[in-house]
């Protein structure tokens, strides 16, 4: 059997039949968004492989056990919210998580009930109702900035564009109308784009969260070697009579 990790909220003859579907639903949500951005920030080779489940939930409170295929990886990241509550460090929590650590939180407040963390063994850490917590603000880090990628889509019920940046990373941007029918006229879907706009980035990884295009450069995807025979054409009579082998052994020495 897989070892489990613990969630217990007690107190207030708090138990599943007293809470609504979605109260229940989103106790399960916020408890996953809470947890998997510390494990990512901890363990970045498996951030895109890490799944947590439920596996019962139990009466007379509401008791929640999860599973996961990397136990350890959830068990440290128990530890670390251990950490930072007592020592009231929650500013040290990945970005992602702080808005919904501060919903669990809200729960516990409304409800005047405890949360309790343990796996098999021991009591990782109680939190109770009382406990006043200074959770900080999310925030994220702006600035006009351009970004190049492969137009993915254009339009939708509000004016956005999708755009692809490598080959892990799909941002969708909002625009205006303008913009939109812009970009439509020209026919680019599929094609590669720059614009330029004011973005957001997550503080924790640098990684862009939203855009608001302002304006798209004029930017035309080319072959390399036609690049390069370009740039040849404009500057290779500055080479002409350079031998690079004795060139390079002048730099060395």
């Amino acid at each position: 059997m897989s070892e489990l990790m613990h969630v217990k909220f007690h107190g207030n003859h708090i138990s599943p039949e007293k809470l609504s579907l979605s109260e229940l639903s989103d106790v399960l949500v916020n408890l996953e968004k809470s947890i998997l951005p510390i494990i990512s920030m901890k363990n970045p080779d498996i951030a895109n492989e890490f799944s947590l489940s439920l596996s019962r939930i139990e009466k007379g409170s509401l008791a929640l056990s999860f599973q996961s295929s990397h136990f350890s990886n959830l068990r440290e990241a128990f530890f670390f919210l251990k950490d930072l509550v007592d020592t009231d460090s929650l500013y040290k929590l990945p970005y992602k998580s702080i808005e919904p650590f501060k919903k669990i939180y809200s729960f516990i407040k409304e409800k005047a009930i405890s949360m309790e963390l343990s796996d098999s063994s021991e009591v990782i850490m109680n939190l109770l109702y009382s406990h006043e917590l200074d959770i900080p603000e999310k925030f994220s880090l702006s600035g006009e900035t351009t970004i190049y990628g492969r137009l993915l889509r254009i339009g939708g019920k509000s004016p956005s564009v999708q755009i692809q940046i490598n080959d892990k990373e799909i941002i969708t941007c909002s625009a205006s109308e303008k913009i939109v029918k812009m970009l439509e006229k020209a026919n680019r879907l599929y094609e590669y784009v720059g614009v330029t706009g004011e973005a957001k980035w997550n503080p924790d990884d640098y990684s862009i969260q939203s855009l608001d295009i302002e304006r798209i450069e004029n930017y035309e995807q080319a072959d390399p070697s036609n690049i390069m025979a370009e740039l040849s054409k404009e500057i290779g009579h500055y080479f002409k009579n350079i031998n690079p082998e004795q060139y390079v052994s002048e730099l060395r020495d």
